[in-house]
């Protein structure tokens, strides 16, 4: 399906790549007291979701997926800080610094996925591993990165067969059992997904595949997409040097 086009989804799959790499580094290395400089790159991610609005629900939905996990790592990290003690329960101690740096991490690495949202959401698969190739990203890992996007899609419906299958010989809502049946679930598609990739995997060496990807058309990129990337990236270094 054809993404609407907008700003950011015209910009070649290279410049975009480069350019969010540049502000996850920058964002990481960034002092954790540097207001502005968190400010300064939080508007320039709402003003790169605003540019593309059209597609703005998807990057929210692309932006929201890693939450769980990104919530579940923050919450150890004021277990671990060494400071000034705000609750105490059990041996366990949540410092004030341990608080701090947590917020800190949490805000960074929404920052970063925010950007990648944007990229992911506004640049067609097959452009986008194309330019994962033009910045020099390994060949396998490109490949390995396009089969995960390309199966995803075959083992989504998978799943859902699994859990209707599932609720059909259920009787109830839920119960002690949910948990149970779910990891069982889950150990059916790991199983199946093992399965199909060594079929897959036979047919493409049956086929004379040699980890390599080809690309049918290769796209130039054009002169004003790549003084735009670096007129960002600039302003973006910049901020990080002042901040």
């Amino acid at each position: 399906m054809d993404r609407p086009a907008g700003a950011i989804a015209r910009v070649d799959p290279r410049v975009k790549l480069v350019v969010a790499l540049v502000l996850c580094v920058c964002v990481v290395t960034l002092p954790s007291r540097a207001y502005m400089a968190w400010a300064a790159y939080l508007a320039i991610v709402v003003v790169s979701v605003l540019a593309n609005h059209r597609v703005a629900a998807d990057i929210g939905r692309r932006a929201v997926r890693p939450l769980p996990f990104l919530v579940a790592l923050v919450m150890l990290v004021p277990l671990f800080r060494p400071g000034r003690p705000v609750w105490q329960w059990e041996g366990l101690t949540v410092s004030a610094e341990g608080l701090y740096a947590a917020a800190t991490l949490f805000f960074g690495s929404l920052l970063c996925v925010g950007a990648f949202a944007v990229v992911t959401a506004t640049t067609p698969e097959e452009r986008l591993l194309e330019g994962l190739r033009g910045i020099g990203v390994p060949a396998t890992v490109a490949g390995v990165i396009a089969f995960m996007l390309r199966y995803l899609h075959v083992l989504r419906p998978e799943l859902h067969r699994l859990r209707d299958a599932r609720d059909a010989r259920t009787i109830g809502p839920g119960g002690p059992g949910v948990v149970r049946s779910g990891a069982n679930v889950l150990g059916s598609l790991l199983l199946r997904s093992f399965d199909r990739a060594e079929r897959v995997a036979d047919a493409m060496a049956a086929r004379g595949y040699d980890g390599q990807l080809r690309v049918h058309h290769r796209h130039p990129a054009r002169t004003g997409h790549v003084v735009a990337g670096a007129l960002v990236t600039a302003i973006i270094v910049l901020i990080r040097v002042v901040g």
